[in-house]
């Protein structure tokens, strides 16, 4: 507004033109029908906005109309669009596409919030209803998801873990950014309170798709995996944890980091942890997006897949759209077999990489193959207080010397097949499909036996003729007998199918 009487001088400028457009038009039967379309969108979506706070059950809705019905009011929303329409529809169109216009602006401009959005209620609502959802659908290798928890105290590291994190979630999964407050009492939750905003302030600017959080604890060691298993709902769950390579030559930091692994590693829980010091973060941002290169040591197991799944899901971010994949193995016997069963699994799992077999098994060679690499990604093992890479060397130390380098460490079964018919689905399916033909032939026997049974009770039977009741009697312990066979193997099936239930 302008002045003291704060006068809205651009309503009424807008006000002036709509009424003169009116007049020019010299007829109330062109402007009517427009006129009767914002009427009706003002009634639908009212009509909607009511349908959309009980669909979304919002406690604060509270209708005090006693017959309010949801479906009355969609209903009243249908109809609304449906007369729009009957009436006009070009009119109608055209109201649409101006309302959504405005809408739009008032979304562009930066204005303070002066009513509760019911969206929010909505969201809630529906990420409920997924959870529940996802709870009754059986788990299958192939729909892994990474669900990362990142835990860096140092904010330069964080900002690079947080971005690690967000190329291996290959917009899949989901981040979650901790930081640890040592301590108790009234002033350590106040400074948890502030390192969450600040938390969260590093991750806006960072414009990062990450949960940002703050947990106040008596001693991080011990709040580590209490927070890994307490992180997320129902079968949205922490999968992955995230370190940084621990810096410090110091035996006691060096010491509980691997501590801090071990933990993570004993709930099974899969780890990575990654080299983020100044030289190879800045090599890696100066290096050619076009001419960039992911080597993965390549050992077939568990964390092996872990780490080939890992460079794959990293191509699906921008900064790695156009790097290649290049897969290491040590040379084991025959060189073309061993490329040739690589190439197996690569063409099974659909990830498109080159094969490079190192001849000589030794730490320098590792270094050599990949001193060109962008990123390097390799299984790691946890022996005893110590992490070691596939030649049983200090994988801390081994890092140290080559480029960027993440070590994997899994902690449940990666599949890297891309059939959906395969793993545990598959054999549950086959065992509810077992269950199924057990009990039809079982429902087909009982009927056969009760026909049995009345058409006896219906023969005119002589009971003299010994030979026809020996025949009878003879044929119904024949169907008996097979009766009793489908039903055990009803039993059998069905016990079968909940063990493999009770396994998963």
């Amino acid at each position: 507004g302008h002045g003291d009487a704060n006068n809205p001088r651009r309503a009424v400028l807008v006000s002036l033109a709509i009424a003169l457009a009116t007049i020019i038009l010299g007829s109330v039967n062109v402007i009517a029908p427009v006129v009767s379309m914002f009427f009706l969108i003002s009634y639908g979506l009212i009509n909607y906005a009511t349908f959309y706070e009980a669909r979304a059950q919002s406690p604060a809705f509270r209708p005090r109309f006693r017959f309010f019905s949801k479906w009355a009011s969609l209903a009243g929303a249908v109809l609304c669009a449906a007369a729009m329409i009957a009436i006009n529809p070009i009119a109608g169109v055209a109201s649409i596409i101006v309302l959504f216009g405005i809408y739009k602006y008032l979304e562009q401009r930066s204005v303070p919030e002066r009513w509760a959005d019911a969206s929010h209620s909505h969201h809630f609502q529906r990420a409920i209803e997924s959870i529940r959802a996802m709870d009754k659908e059986v788990e299958h290798p192939r729909n892994w998801r990474p669900q990362i928890l990142v835990f860096s105290a140092d904010p330069s590291r964080r900002e690079r873990l947080q971005r690690f994190s967000k190329w291996i979630e290959g917009n899949s999964g989901l981040t979650g950014a901790f930081r640890i407050v040592v301590g108790q009492g009234i002033r350590k939750r106040i400074e948890a309170d502030h390192e969450q905003e600040a938390l969260q302030d590093e991750i806006d600017a960072l414009e990062l798709d990450v949960h940002a959080r703050a947990v106040l604890a008596p001693d991080g060691m011990q709040a580590l995996p209490v927070i890994v298993q307490s992180f997320g709902i129902g079968k949205l769950r922490s999968n992955l944890v995230l370190f940084g390579w621990p810096e410090s030559t110091d035996p006691d930091r060096i010491a509980t980091y691997v501590g801090a692994v071990r933990e993570v590693a004993r709930l099974g829980v899969s780890v990575v942890s990654i080299s983020t010091d100044d030289e190879r973060w800045d090599r890696f941002l100066a290096s050619n997006p076009r001419e960039r290169r992911i080597d993965v040591w390549w050992e077939d197991n568990d964390s092996g897949r872990l780490a080939l799944l890992a460079a794959y899901l990293c191509t699906r971010a921008e900064q790695w759209r156009n790097a290649t994949i290049r897969l290491l193995t040590l040379a084991n016997g025959d060189p073309a077999a061993t490329a040739a069963d690589l190439r197996k699994i690569l063409d099974e799992a659909r990830i498109d990489a080159d094969i490079q077999i190192v001849a000589i098994p030794t730490h320098d060679a590792i270094i050599r193959a990949v001193a060109d690499a962008s990123l390097v990604l390799a299984p790691m093992h946890l022996r005893r207080s110590t992490i070691v890479d596939p030649l049983d060397g200090d994988m801390i130390e081994l890092a140290a010397r080559m480029p960027m380098t993440a070590a994997f460490h899994a902690g449940s079964p990666i599949v890297l097949d891309t059939d959906p018919s395969s793993g545990f689905a598959a054999q549950l399916a086959e065992a509810e499909h077992a269950v199924d033909e057990a009990k039809e032939r079982l429902t087909k026997l009982e009927a056969q036996l009760e026909g049995a049974h009345a058409e006896l009770e219906s023969m005119d039977i002589d009971a003299t003729d010994a030979t026809a009741i020996a025949e009878f009697e003879e044929r119904l312990e024949r169907i008996h007998r097979r009766t009793l066979s489908a039903r055990a193997r009803v039993e059998r099936t069905e016990a079968e199918a909940r063990t493999l239930l009770a396994r998963q």
